[in-house]
């Protein structure tokens, strides 16, 4: 969104995923789910960087038969060095996105799984509508990153935005059911 705000000529389409915001939308819903906020400022206060990939990995994860994601998830961030970690999880003044959103002039495609634990979908529904154009398309059944966890359906609609402009899907898969 940043790039796009302030060099739209190098931008021809944007696709997000379960994009955070800073703060509460308008209706006074708060963006991230509370409770993962809390444990989060928590476990960041005493250090406990395993506590907070696990945690952050049960909130992304949040879907019955994402176990094995979670897993390799967590396995692949415990590698990183600890200082990365952390910075992960410093508050970012860069997520407030909300005051570009109106200037932000090439097709969008806003995506977010509707039962995502981490961020509201309403703040993906918040984004679409500010943004001249933009079409939403969440993912039923689905939590933070359907990208992993709906990956057919997932690349499918990415496939018809890119080739069509249109946010929808064209193949009718087990996942559409």
């Amino acid at each position: 969104m940043q790039l796009t705000h302030r060099h739209p000529e190098l931008v021809g389409k944007i696709v997000t995923v379960g994009t955070p915001m800073i703060g509460t939308l308008p209706n006074g819903r708060p963006v991230f789910n509370p409770d993962y906020t809390a444990l989060r400022q928590d476990a960041y206060a005493r250090g406990a960087v395993e506590e907070l990939i696990r945690l952050q990995t049960r909130y992304v994860y949040s879907e019955p038969d994402t176990d094995e994601l979670r897993r390799m998830a967590s396995e692949r961030m415990c590698r990183l060095p600890i200082e990365t970690i952390r910075s992960f999880y410093d508050p970012d003044p860069g997520m407030d996105i909300a005051p570009l959103l109106e200037s932000i002039a090439v097709p969008t495609l806003v995506t977010h799984g509707r039962e995502d634990r981490l961020v509201t979908s309403d703040a993906s529904a918040f984004i679409a509508s500010r943004i001249v154009g933009a079409q939403l398309y969440l993912f039923n059944g689905r939590g933070h990153n359907p990208m992993f966890s709906a990956t057919d359906e997932f690349c499918d609609v990415l496939r018809n935005f890119i080739r069509t402009g249109r946010a929808e899907r064209t193949f009718r898969g087990p996942a559409a059911a």
